[in-house]
């Protein structure tokens, strides 16, 4: 549960639909990350410009362990922020993003793009120092350091494990190299 809300108003007088609609979707980031320890959310009415009309700004700060997260949703030529609880919405989906790929970060997780992945198996491994060898058939055998499998997985191979790799272009010392192991379940 979030520790800490504040929730202000620029220009405009404070309203209740706006503080809950605000309150719901904090409970709500909180579903993907249970450790955010103070949100501030200011919602603004700017002056009524000539051309575009009353577009309210909104600015969402969360703070999570080492970081603060930041979304500072500009109106722009976006008229459907002429309604605040649009604004809203639109300033806490993009913070939804923002603590999804935080907790990917903490996760270790990395996006793979579409590479061309071959199975292989773990056939030479170096727990001590950090790296391995894997056998990927005809091809013959591909080196891995603990930093290319994904996750915390490394200190779960051992030879025999069974494993899909993205053999990087280039080679390094010891032959043709994995920039991604990934070990099967």
């Amino acid at each position: 549960m979030v520790a800490s809300l504040e929730v202000g108003f620029k220009n405009m007088a404070p309203s209740d639909a706006v503080q809950n609609d605000i309150r719901a979707r904090v409970a709500k980031l909180d579903q993907y990350f249970a450790k955010i320890t103070r949100c501030h959310v200011t919602v603004e009415a700017p002056h009524r410009h000539h051309r575009t009309g009353r577009q309210y700004h909104v600015r969402v700060t969360a703070s999570v362990p080492g970081r603060r997260l930041v979304v500072s949703n500009d109106p722009g030529r976006d008229e459907a922020h002429a309604d605040v609880l649009v604004a809203v919405r639109d300033a806490f989906n993009a913070m939804t993003r923002q603590v999804k790929d935080y907790v990917r970060t903490l996760r270790r997780e990395v996006k793979v793009a579409a590479e061309p992945q071959q199975e292989g198996k773990v056939i030479k491994l170096f727990p001590e120092d950090g790296y391995g060898f894997i056998d990927i058939g005809q091809e013959g055998e591909v080196y891995f350091h603990r930093n290319s499998v994904i996750g915390d997985a490394f200190a779960k191979l051992a030879p025999g494990s069974r494993v899909a790799v993205v053999v990087a272009g280039g080679e390094s010392e010891h032959g043709a190299q994995a920039s991604t192991v990934r070990p099967h379940a």
